[in-house]
């Protein structure tokens, strides 16, 4: 399986291929609105609003406020169903202050505020995601994303699933001050590989149950670790769903999820430059230059590639390294239909570069059509088969 990334003619795109880049943007800069989003209820259930209410409010030792959360927790139900942007917008200081023998104002804005932060700490994490698609001849992909045909499209060979980080990329976790957290300080550690995961299209939204983000004592449910795997899986699958209209993209995406908020305090943003990664040079196999490519972009792109191959730089001593065959596609418009051809035009190897019409090069590209790759590990090399 290979997959492709549509990039824009750009000095920007040139840099991403020179320096094996790879950006997870987030729902503010992507195209639809709802990518990134999740759906969650809060049902009716007033003993479950009780519960997080006891949650919410357990620092607070100087005065009983039972009655205030069986009012409260009452209202909350009626008010129901209400999704985590309702709950974190929902005035409970109004609420609180028409309760039968109500707390002064004081109190219940700071009621309040811990309901507040207690919902926030478990609503869904942010997501950043990386794109691709399973086709390289889209005529509304080359449009939208390869700026009007004119940009390229990389292709991709995933291993194990997987599009694996560079060795050298050093940045292996990011570091917080959480006075709020578990400790004073924390470090995240980063992901070493993301895997490939297919977007899911439908013109239904299913909504998950909010208080099952919740601590055991909210939800009131006893998971076994099957039952907690499948709850976990289909909360992760909400941020791999789209709208059916956008179901020509053929999406596939990498994940990069914030850190759950309950364990630092807050909700951890990873900034632009955390968000940037260096991925593995030799999982990129090909590139596709748009058909209103121009003559100077495309001579660019080549003396990357080139150079890429030539610097062999990512192959480390005691790093298991698959190395490929890197083909240069060329797309172009029929002009006998409406179709767009995808041709191989140059294949480049460790040892040699051949082209379209010389000898031997349908017989390599078959072999990278099939996965072959040249593993290097330590002093050793062994030429193997990667599906």
């Amino acid at each position: 399986m290979l997959y492709y990334r549509y990039r824009p003619a750009s000095e920007l795109s040139l840099k991403e291929l020179l320096y094996s880049e790879i950006y997870f943007g987030s729902t503010s800069e992507n195209n639809d609105p709802y990518d990134g989003k999740t759906f969650y209820y809060f049902g009716k259930e007033q003993d479950k609003w009780f519960r997080l209410l006891e949650c919410a409010w357990k620092p607070i030792t100087h005065i009983d406020w039972t009655e205030w959360a069986n009012a409260l927790s009452t209202v909350l139900s009626r008010s129901s169903p209400m999704t985590f942007q309702a709950a974190l917008s929902f005035d409970y200081v109004g609420a609180l202050l028409k309760s039968p023998d109500p707390p002064e104002l004081l109190d219940a804005a700071g009621l309040a505020t811990l309901i507040k932060h207690y919902v926030d700490l478990y609503r869904p994490e942010d997501s950043h995601f990386a794109s691709f698609s399973k086709s390289c001849d889209n005529h509304l992909m080359w449009a939208h994303y390869a700026s009007r045909y004119q940009g390229f499209c990389l292709i991709f060979r995933p291993i194990n699933g997987k599009l694996n980080r560079a060795a050298q990329d050093i940045r292996r976790r990011v570091h917080r001050l959480t006075p709020r957290g578990i400790a004073p300080q924390m470090n995240l550690q980063l992901p070493e590989s993301f895997v490939f995961q297919d977007v899911a299209y439908s013109d239904n939204t299913a909504f998950a149950d909010a208080f099952m983000r919740f601590p055991q004592h909210v939800s009131d449910f006893s998971l076994n670790e099957p039952e907690r795997i499948k709850l976990i899986d289909a909360q992760e699958r909400q941020y791999l769903e789209k709208h059916k209209s956008w179901s020509y993209e053929q999406e596939v995406r990498l994940l990069l999820k914030a850190p759950l908020a309950w364990l630092f305090g807050e909700h951890i943003q990873f900034t632009k430059h955390e968000r940037l990664f260096h991925y593995q040079p030799t999982q990129l196999v090909g590139i596709i230059t748009g058909p209103l490519m121009q003559e100077e972009y495309k001579q660019q792109i080549y003396e990357i590639v080139r150079d890429r191959i030539n610097r062999r730089d990512y192959i480390v001593d005691g790093v298991k390294t698959e190395v490929f065959d890197f083909v240069f596609f060329e797309a172009s418009l029929e002009d006998n239909d409406r179709h767009i051809k995808v041709a191989p035009a140059k294949i480049l190897s460790l040892s040699q570069e051949i082209s379209r019409g010389d000898t031997g090069f349908e017989g390599k590209y078959q072999e990278w059509q099939d996965g072959w790759a040249i593993v290097f590990e330590g002093s050793k090399s062994s030429r193997i088969q990667i599906p």
